[in-house]
């Protein structure tokens, strides 16, 4: 895998495994993952590239998994990111943002 990325965006790409890709020991952690949150977080899914530090991870968080209000939180995450992703840039200026959903 390599590292992609735009520049004129400023974002990077790095390599990860998908959840789609996962088999093995990698599968059965994102499964655990996903019991406690709604998706696998980036992090996991490049630490999945070296299976052995994924579950070195993985045993790091599953003590707080199971605390409501780290639930609640990843569920305000994407909520955010999703209220972010459907709003659309105005013509006028690419500062301001409109409330209606994308079309």
């Amino acid at each position: 895998m390599t590292m992609g990325g735009d520049a004129a965006t400023g974002f990077v790409g790095y390599p990860m495994v998908e959840e789609a890709e996962a088999t093995g020991v990698v599968a059965g952690v994102y499964a655990g993952l996903l019991e406690s949150m709604p998706f696998v977080p980036s992090l996991f899914k490049s630490l999945a590239l070296c299976p052995g530090y994924l579950v070195l991870a993985h045993e790091q968080v599953v003590p707080v998994l199971p605390d409501p209000s780290f639930g609640c939180a990843a569920q305000q995450l994407v909520a955010s990111v999703w209220n972010v992703a459907t709003r659309r840039r105005t013509p006028r200026s690419g500062r301001r943002w409109r409330s209606s959903p994308a079309r």
